[in-house]
Formats: C-alpha cells, structure tokens, sequence
C-alpha cells in the first residue's frame, strides 16, 4: 500500500512519500531532492512524514538520521521494519524403536559379522514407552510497523495411531506396550504383537530370532539359526539342527533333525 505525500514545515512543499509493504512488515521513505532556496530535510521532518502515515513500530533513528545529515534523496530507503509472525511447529513424535528396518548382518567388536543375526524382531516388554509425543507450539505473534499486532498462527496437533498391544498416556504424550512382544509398525500405525507370525521358513532372510512373546512359524527352522521365545513356540514345518528355548510350550509339527548341535529347551511341554 501507498501513502500520501505527508506533509512538512509550513511554507514548504511536501517532499516526503512513505510506502507500506503490503504485510506491514518495511516502511520505505522517499525524500525528494530540495529545491533551489529549500533547506535539507531534517530528522524531525521524517519523523512527522512517518507518524503521518500511521508508522509506528521498528522505525530506525540511525537511518533517518543518515537520510537527513548527507541529504539522501530521490531513493527510497527502509526506515522501519516490523516484527515478522513465529508460525507455531507441527506437534510430532519421537519413537523409541526403529521405524525404518534395515536389516544388516551384525557385526561384533572383533569385527566378526554374524549372518544370521539381523535384528528381525523388535521387541518390548509390557510397560515400554514405544513414543513420545512433543507438543505443537502457539507461535509467537507478529508487529506491522503500523504498530498493530499480527496473530500467530499455532501448529497443527496429531495423535498416536495405534492399535492392540498399546494405550496412550492420560495427557496424550506418551505410547505405552500393555503386552510383552514384537513391535509391528506400519505407515504411522502402532501395534504390539504377543504372537509374532513368520509365514514362510526361518533362512538368511529372517536371521535369528529373540521374541519376548509367542512366536508361529509357518515354515521350518534351517540349520545354525537360533531361535529364542519368551512364550510359545510353534513350527509348521520340520526343525533343521537349530537351537531353541523357549520360556512356555514348544510344538513342531514336522521333526527335528540334527547330528548332534542343534537342541530345544522348552519352560512347558514339548
């Protein structure tokens, strides 16, 4: 938006124009060049032609003082800037286990990599935070060089998509495992499994596997894997001389076969 010309010292002509940006954010001042027999534009002059206008806010004093002393004319030149809006931040999460697998060998601190352990499974125990939630933010308002308030805009709010296995805290800003198992999320949804499912067999694609809960494979167990249950285990298939404990029964519905290496420990029935 454009002002007036404002006006000056009685007897002159008005050789001031201020001009608003559009977001009130700048004040730009032109001071047009004195004519012959006019004295130079004085401090107070550009103060009047600012106060004309309604400019109140972030005026700088150095500038126009600038302005004034080496008689800058013909140009405009920003003599006030407002304060710009803080927007508010988006509320987000923080997760407290991967959400993104990427599943890579392990390697130890010998520099031994290990094949068969890829961290297939993500566990937990009952009572596990699984996310936190930090707070959106109200933003902080803003200042037109007119001197009047620019309302800030807060963030936008989100909640915790989650299904069986978990429940939010009273305040929303915490994600809690009501059961002891594998971690299953998928596209912002949360869930916690105390049945883990492994559809085809246990090989180089699944690795090893640590499961707090119960765990069903619907294939068989290859040679050299190492599985390890919290629950219950059960196999579809046969049992290729792998290593197994289980903390509750352990059912396979082939059989077991091995030279010697390979055993199961089951806390139930066998």
């Amino acid at each position: 938006m454009t002002g007036p010309e404002t006006s000056t010292p009685t007897g002159l002509r008005k050789r001031t124009r201020v001009t608003l940006s559009s977001d009130k954010l700048s004040a730009l001042l032109l001071v047009s060049a004195p004519q012959t027999g006019e004295p130079p534009v004085t401090v107070e002059e550009l103060h009047q032609a600012l106060a004309d206008s309604k400019v109140t806010f972030g005026i700088d004093d150095i500038i126009l003082q600038q302005i004034a002393t080496e008689n800058i004319c013909d140009q405009q030149i920003q003599v006030a800037t407002g304060k710009p809006v803080v927007r508010g931040e988006d509320a987000r999460f923080e997760y407290a286990f991967e959400t993104e697998r990427v599943f890579r060998p392990h390697e130890g601190s010998d520099g031994h990599v290990d094949y068969r352990d890829i961290n297939f499974i993500q566990n937990v125990a009952a009572g596990d935070v699984l996310a936190r939630k930090i707070p959106l933010t109200i933003g902080e308002d803003g200042m037109g060089v007119d001197g009047k308030e620019i309302p800030a805009s807060p963030g936008r709010d989100v909640r915790f998509s989650f299904g069986p296995g978990c429940e939010e805290s009273a305040d929303g800003l915490e994600l809690k495992a009501t059961v002891s198992g594998a971690i299953v999320y998928k596209n912002g949804y949360i869930t916690v499994s105390d049945v883990m499912n492994i559809k085809g067999d246990v090989d180089f694609s699944v690795g090893n596997l640590d499961c707090k809960g119960s765990l069903k494979i619907g294939g068989k167990i290859l040679a050299g894997f190492r599985i390890t249950v919290g629950g219950n285990l059960e196999v579809g298939d046969n049992v290729e001389e792998a290593q197994i404990t289980a903390g509750g029964n352990v059912i396979i519905k082939g059989g077991f076969f091995g030279s010697g290496d390979g055993f199961v420990e089951a806390g139930g029935e066998l």
